[in-house]
């Protein structure tokens, strides 16, 4: 495990606005708006593949795919992925593979199992709009950078982040690119007519992960 950046700023859980017409930022959104998947560092473990469990307060980093926790005042980030099985945060289980963290998804046929890397990307946030024409949203808030991650900024924000997933399915330890049309038929090539049929009557977006599990579901 590695340290990642300096202590906390202290009263990070208590953020304000600075300026009279500036938002009030929540630790939630402060939380988030640094890339991380959910809206705190919530009590987690870490299945090692020694068989002990290590407890932690963790989170998922959209910025990187890692898993990041706190400890004593500080951030970290999980290393030595080789001796982790498996980390559980919030209900959700995640898998170490290649230097990243993947979530799991579901099991599906031939057993295998659809996971996601959860990525980040800003988009437009509503804005107020300044006596003088121009766009304005000013809020105190956090940086993106995870360099100081946990600093409060005052400064103009024209985005918010929403999460994107790439999916994946596992195949013992090989994993296989399950985002279009074309990598599903390269999984399933027996199947490739009914995978074509289904895609076309059903619309599958293959951003959406209900569509993506509904479609695997059809091949089991």
């Amino acid at each position: 495990m590695r340290k990642i950046i300096a202590p906390l700023i202290a009263g990070l859980a208590c953020l304000i606005a600075i300026a009279a017409h500036s938002q009030v930022t929540t630790h939630a959104d402060s939380i988030r708006a640094a890339g991380y998947l959910f809206a705190d560092f919530v009590e987690g473990s870490v299945l090692m593949k020694s068989g002990s469990t290590e407890k932690a307060r963790l989170n998922y980093n959209t910025n990187n795919q890692q898993i990041g926790f706190m400890k004593d005042g500080q951030y970290m980030e999980l290393t030595s992925m080789e001796t982790i099985d498996t980390v559980y945060i919030n209900g959700k289980k995640f898998l170490p593979y290649h230097e990243k963290f993947y979530m799991v998804l579901t099991t599906c046929s031939n057993m295998m199992t659809l996971l996601a890397l959860i990525y980040n990307r800003p988009v437009p946030q509503s804005v107020s709009i300044e006596h003088s024409g121009l766009d304005k949203r000013n809020s105190a808030t956090v940086s993106n950078n995870v360099t100081n991650a946990y600093s409060n900024h005052n400064f103009r924000s024209y985005s918010e982040l929403t999460y994107q997933k790439k999916f994946f399915l596992l195949k013992g330890r090989v994993l296989l690119k399950g985002n279009s049309q074309q990598e599903i038929i390269n999984i399933y090539p027996d199947k490739k007519e009914l995978i074509k049929n289904f895609i076309k009557e059903n619309k599958t977006n293959f951003n959406e992960e209900k569509d993506v599990i509904a479609l695997l579901a059809e091949l089991k």
